[in-house]
């Protein structure tokens, strides 16, 4: 079947003695050609003769339409039943890239509220950190305050007054020192009300005072015939003077102001998030109930879905068995040999899951197994969730072809990049291929995807074609867990994932009525 016609326009204008087809719908639809069903994309018209006009929906060929020629025929009225339907599946389709957006939405403002948490935490770290130093430092003026202020009896108390006074004022100038070299010296009026703030005046202060009790110590030692003390508290004035010296001849100063502070504790909090929301792990969480539903397997595409059975599952409301661990997680990569007793070639377990070792190891699976048991041992109900309209298909034919099966599907869909560069893609793309939707609904596809692999498969050989199709249903991972649990004998119950439904508020939860058990 020819993606397009040759014939197919943009837009409504045609020939004034010809009857014309124009797809003003927003989906894609095919038109029955003398040549064959052909492709018309969103905006283009297509001229035909002939005494019938007929149509299908490109999506669902089992939804036609008919009429008889005109002038001009539009997909959305002229075909009866068929416009009426595809204008609805039409606006669900809009519905449902509605929700998802709004699904992103809501979890960008749970991203954000995690956000202002983490920078409020932040914000309280630095504050007691800067409390403690602040403490530290009035302590060190302390000592070097009441040194300067006590009469040196002897050598030995002029000595020890000065030891002391030497290790407090190093202590203050290597802080000064720090503050000259990495912020600068000025201090907003705004910044003595926040932490940092605090921080930079006590440190300037302290510094100030400490340097005028050195020289009171200084003076004081002299005078009472102990000037060789000034040799100990001679690198104290070092550290001063390199202080200064950066204050008066140093770089350029910039100062600190609020709004520095808090895009700085922003940026920091934010790194620290967003590298958290990244590695979110999931161990799975099986609670404890005979006949209680337990989620075993689930399509990893569903993502808003995903989400909101992780947080059900932390929150207690919802059993679950499956298991996610990614990138940057301490237990991602790892492998984990198989058992003798299985009878399993490979070295761990991803040879049987996915013919070859794969970077994101199989640890998952056996703490998927382990959870599976747990399950088995309280009477749970096993669920397995399909993709949407692809109830109980998917599946592998045993637990152990399901690496050699993996290994076909990465081979042939390796050739998409090639297919995308063939003349047949471009030639599509030409005829309104990028008019298509590109916003994705809740199974993470778009009509663009869809179609794109609806034009990849066609491309292939029947065999391949149809092995991708029978594919269609489970995610790989999945295939490999239903397959276990065939091969365990453990009884499940198929759902479909639609059954997760979204409400109006972009919450998904779950439906409670199942027809079929598989064993």
């Amino acid at each position: 079947m020819s993606a397009v016609s040759g014939r197919a326009t943009p837009g409504p204008q045609h020939d004034s003695t010809a009857c014309a087809v124009w797809n003003d719908l927003a989906l894609p639809i095919e038109v029955k050609t003398d040549v064959g069903w052909q492709v018309l994309y969103p905006t283009r018209s297509i001229c035909l003769e002939g005494s019938l006009v007929e149509v299908r929906l490109r999506e669902d060929v089992q939804l036609q339409g008919s009429c008889p020629p005109a002038r001009q025929l539009c997909a959305s009225w002229s075909f009866g039943e068929f416009s009426t339907e595809a204008r609805r599946r039409q606006e669900l389709d809009k519905l449902e890239v509605k929700h998802e957006a709004n699904r992103k939405k809501a979890a960008k403002a749970r991203q954000m509220d995690q956000l202002e948490q983490a920078v409020k935490a932040k914000w309280d770290e630095d504050s007691r950190a800067a409390r403690c130093h602040c403490m530290l430092l009035v302590l060190a003026v302390a000592i070097v305050a009441t040194c300067a202020m006590v009469p040196p009896g002897s050598a030995v108390v002029a000595a020890l007054l000065s030891s002391a006074v030497f290790v407090s004022c190093c202590f203050i100038t290597y802080d000064a020192g720090k503050l000259a070299a990495d912020n600068g010296w000025r201090i907003s009026p705004g910044d003595i009300c926040f932490a940092r703030g605090r921080l930079r005046f006590c440190t300037v202060l302290s510094w100030m005072l400490g340097l005028l009790g050195l020289i009171i110590l200084t003076l004081r030692h002299s005078f009472d015939g102990f000037w060789w003390t000034s040799l100990i508290t001679l690198p104290a004035y070092c550290f001063g003077c390199n202080c200064l010296r950066k204050m008066c001849y140093g770089d350029e100063v910039v100062g600190v102001n609020v709004s520095y502070l808090t895009r700085a504790h922003q940026q920091s909090a934010e790194h620290e998030l967003l590298r958290k929301l990244r590695n979110i792990e999931f161990n799975g969480s099986v609670l404890k109930g005979r006949g209680r539903a337990c989620v075993c397997s689930w399509p990893g595409r569903y993502a808003g879905a995903w989400d909101a059975l992780v947080d059900a599952s932390v929150g207690g409301e919802v059993s679950a068995a499956v298991v996610f661990l990614p990138d940057g997680t301490e237990e991602y990569g790892v492998h984990d040999a198989i058992p003798p007793h299985e009878n399993l070639e490979g070295r761990c377990w991803c040879t049987p899951l996915y013919g070859e070792e794969k970077p994101w190891g199989c640890r998952w699976f056996s703490k998927w197994k382990a959870n599976i048991e747990e399950a088995v041992e309280h009477g749970a109900e096993l669920h397995v969730y399909f993709c949407q309209g692809r109830l109980g298909q998917g599946r592998v034919k045993e637990f152990h072809t399901a690496g050699e099966e993996n290994l076909r599907r990465e081979m042939l869909n390796s050739k998409r990049k090639d297919f995308e560069g063939s003349l047949d893609f471009q030639t599509a793309s030409q005829s309104g291929l990028n008019l298509l939707q590109v916003e994705p609904r809740g199974d993470g596809s778009s009509q663009y995807s869809r179609e794109l692999q609806r034009l990849f498969w066609a491309s292939l050989p029947p065999e391949d074609r149809e092995f991708l199709e029978a594919s269609e249903g489970l995610g790989a991972s999945q295939k490999a867990e239903v397959a276990w649990l065939e091969r365990k004998g453990y009884p499940y119950f198929p759902l479909d994932v639609s059954t997760w439904l979204e409400r109006d508020d972009g919450v998904m939860y779950p439906k409670t009525h199942i027809d079929v058990m598989c064993v």
